[in-house]
């Protein structure tokens, strides 16, 4: 009993002594990164660039606080792709909860609310986010007691698309002797062997944080009850963390993880007798850097974000995936591929290209692999500032395996400016992306409104982000021509300067400086304006490139007395 005494007053001290000395946390080794302290309320920067883009952005969580909003993922549901549901870290209340939202709009418009957090626990962080075939949406998350002492994992289940939550079941209960931290957990949905099984890994700290080791436990009843939690990596040093999980077609289980030993690597291991024992691990990627800070204090993993392609109908059927931050001038985001299971890799390939060493990083990648087999990331990127402060959200896509990858899109229509460094330090480690039928969904924190919050944009199929009919400019006589930023800056900076006593039909809507008439250019209003000039043929184009205007036999019944004979 005394020892056990000993036991908790240690924990306790060991857990709460950082809450107090932000800037002195060892970043050599792992510390429990859901006890990140919580700063509080800061001052945030405004960015001053406002880079329109054709891709709408849409504010998720609803509070009106200036509390953080971070760490999100999301997934669209496969049997209604209108359907998707995301989530995040929420301080809303002032301390750790899980939010979470949902759509049916096809991300238009979210509802979101926050998780209710059963006792002992008091505070929840972490959240990850599966869906499976049937869609049913599972949602994992970190549960940490009021004081600190220690963790637990919780799985909640919808059914109904995320509206409603079951009551949880537990991954592992909270106990004196570790903390478990940033669990991420997949689902078998391969038809194999193991189909429906559900990992979960995470990183298991003793409660001195003297060491740390990678374990996973396995659900084979839809996440009712899991396993007791088995040994991933070697568990008698403390130089590992942040794992990933993925299933292969036959049903093998691949964890991935950031391995703090020198070298730096990314560890890997496998199972092919459903999570009960593991391969012993191998290092299979050397890394340049390490866990590190970031221009901005902003705080960054070489995690591994790992995908494996399961769809038979795929060119690629049975490849894994992993894509990372990683470098030495400046951060860039790389893939590898495995064609045999994990045993051995490719050479890296950079997926972001601006120009290589130009000391602008990008970080916080994620990777949704397509029915198709095409590799969806997005990822955080500063290459629109030289001053490497600024950070927006980049879109792109590989249709061959990852060998190459298309032009990197920006999606974000603001960038982001961390702010102060004990804000930039809780931006959260991960962001989302998912796909299905072509469909892609994006979550991302957000820093436009000088506070964190979940904001998401969506790509559709019938949306090219190269070539897009109705250029402006009619860039050197192509057609279809090119809808580029510049282009959309235009249209909207055409409308603008139409006086306020002016007014034109635009396709059945009035514009009076705008697209809604209201005066304020907002995502909604290019869409509209894009949309508008994408409809267009060679031949319905003004002298210098102004859309024609209806003529006055055209009006209708309510058009003002002083309407402008635009032909």
């Amino acid at each position: 009993m005394k020892s056990r005494i000993i036991l908790i007053l240690l924990s306790y001290m060991l857990l709460t002594l950082p809450l107090s000395f932000a800037e002195d946390i060892d970043l050599s080794k792992p510390y429990p990164l859901s006890l990140l302290p919580y700063p509080g309320k800061g001052v945030l920067g405004q960015s001053d660039q406002n880079i329109i883009a054709i891709i709408e952005n849409i504010k998720i969580n609803s509070d009106n606080t200036s509390e953080f909003q971070n760490e999100e993922n999301v997934c669209i549901n496969p049997t209604n792709t209108d359907n998707a549901v995301a989530v995040w870290r929420d301080f809303r209340e002032g301390y750790r909860r899980v939010g979470v939202g949902y759509t049916f709009d096809a991300g238009l418009t979210w509802t979101d609310a926050l998780i209710t957090v059963y006792p002992p626990y008091g505070r929840q962080s972490d959240p990850v986010l599966w869906v499976d075939r049937d869609g049913n949406f599972y949602l994992s998350g970190l549960d940490i007691e009021w004081d600190w002492l220690y963790s637990g994992i919780s799985v909640y289940k919808s059914t109904d698309g995320g509206l409603s939550w079951s009551a949880p079941t537990w991954v592992v209960g909270g106990h004196y002797e570790y903390f478990e931290d940033k669990q991420w957990f997949a689902m078998d949905q391969t038809g194999s062997s193991g189909d429906g099984n559900i990992y979960c890994v995470w990183d298991r700290f003793s409660a001195s944080q003297s060491y740390t080791g990678i374990v996973c436990a396995t659900s084979v009843d839809n996440g009712l009850t899991f396993s007791e939690p088995v040994a991933v990596s070697a568990y008698d040093y403390d130089y590992v963390q942040w794992p990933t999980v993925t299933v292969g077609p036959t049903s093998t289980v691949y964890v991935a993880w950031y391995d703090h030993r020198t070298p730096r690597r990314i560890s890997f291991a496998r199972s092919y007798d459903y999570g009960v024992s593991f391969t012993p691990e191998q290092g299979i990627i050397t890394l340049d850097s390490a866990y590190t800070t970031l221009n901005g204090s902003i705080l960054c993993f070489p995690f591994p974000a790992m995908a494996c392609d399961v769809y038979p109908g795929s060119d690629h059927f049975g490849n894994l995936y992993i894509i990372y931050a990683d470098g030495e001038s400046d951060w860039d985001i790389w893939c590898r591929r495995s064609a045999d299971g994990g045993i051995s890799w490719s050479d890296k390939v950079r997926v972001n290209d601006d120009p290589m060493a130009n000391g602008c990083d990008q970080f916080h990648p994620w990777l949704s692999i397509d029915n198709d087999g095409a590799i969806h990331v997005c990822f955080l990127d500063r290459r629109d500032d030289p001053g490497n402060m600024l950070y927006n959200v980049y879109y792109t896509k590989s249709v061959d395996g990852g060998l190459t990858w298309e032009a990197n899109q920006r999606v974000s229509t603001v960038s982001s400016d961390p702010g102060q460094a004990a804000l930039a330090g809780l931006l959260g480690e991960y962001i989302g992306i998912s796909v299905w039928n072509g469909e892609v969904q994006m979550v991302w924190t957000d820093i436009r409104n000088l506070n964190q919050d979940v904001y998401s944009a969506r790509i559709t199929p019938s949306i090219s982000l190269e070539y897009l009919p109705g250029d402006v400019n009619m860039a050197n006589g192509a057609w279809p021509p090119l809808v580029i930023g510049g282009d959309v800056t235009y249209l909207v900076n055409y409308f603008r300067s139409l006086p306020s006593s002016q007014a034109c039909l635009l396709d059945g809507f009035w514009c009076s400086a705008d697209a809604n008439g209201d005066c304020l250019i907002i995502g909604s209003d290019v869409t509209r304006l894009v949309n508008y000039f994408r409809g267009l043929s060679d031949i319905n184009y003004c002298p210098d490139y102004e859309p024609a205007w209806p003529t006055p036999d055209d009006l209708p019944e309510d058009a003002p007395q002083d309407w402008p004979n635009c032909e």
